[in-house]
């Protein structure tokens, strides 16, 4: 009898095995499952990929308006440096709103060096500078050999607007004209005493750059 009913207990408990193993059933996901899944991870990916475009957006702004910075700063430095130190000459000095020509030293800027004739003006959408090398033995109706020695060099790309103004003693207003007439009606170019240069690009508007020029006399 005990080993029938061992023999009975263990086809009942082969029976159950069968029918259910110990109870547990392992699932998949389901359809809805994987499509929710699904939908958050694109909007994840696409949260990331804009957040990387602003970071990239931002970071070429950033570097656009630094060199735009360092150019004011160089170009800036160079034009109050030289015409700070403006021969005090009415025949070697003429400016009106859109050009400005003055003589000054130069250390050097390709081949041109010591002391030199500069214009600075406008040319469609630059700010260029142009140089004469100084004669003493040129005319003074003659115009001075411009790009002779050297180059136009663009200063500023991109220029917008370029406006000269000048005062010509500390308690004037500000005139378009360095020409001045004399009570005997004769008009002759005056060093002002002070000048101005409004510049403005695409993309900002600069600080105006104001100048008193020393009235440097050469002698010759």
């Amino acid at each position: 009898m005990r080993s029938t009913s061992f023999l009975f207990g263990a086809t009942r408990s082969s029976r159950h095995l069968a029918a259910g193993g110990s109870g547990h059933q392992q699932a998949g996901m389901t359809l809805v499952e994987v499509m929710v899944a699904s939908v958050v991870f694109a909007m994840v990916m696409l949260a990331t990929i804009t957040a990387m475009r602003t970071f990239a957006t931002s970071y070429e702004r950033i570097v656009a308006a630094g060199a735009e910075a360092n150019v004011l700063r160089e170009v800036s430095h160079f034009l109050r440096d030289s015409l700070r130190n403006a021969v005090d000459e009415s025949s070697n000095f003429h400016g009106d709103k859109r050009e400005l020509i003055w003589l000054a030293p130069l250390d050097r800027a390709g081949s041109a060096g010591g002391l030199q004739h500069m214009r600075l003006r406008r040319q469609g959408n630059e700010l260029v500078l142009s140089f004469a090398p100084y004669d003493l033995e040129r005319p003074q109706s003659e115009e001075p050999q411009w790009g002779s020695f050297v180059t136009d060099y663009p200063l500023i790309r991109d220029v917008q607007q370029f406006e000269l103004a000048y005062k010509m003693d500390a308690n004037s207003e500000w005139v378009g004209t360095t020409t001045q007439t004399s009570s005997s009606g004769n008009q002759t170019d005056q060093v002002p005493w002070e000048i101005r240069i409004s510049i403005e690009t695409s993309s900002s508007v600069w600080p105006p750059i104001l100048v008193h020029p020393d009235g440097v006399v050469v002698e010759r």
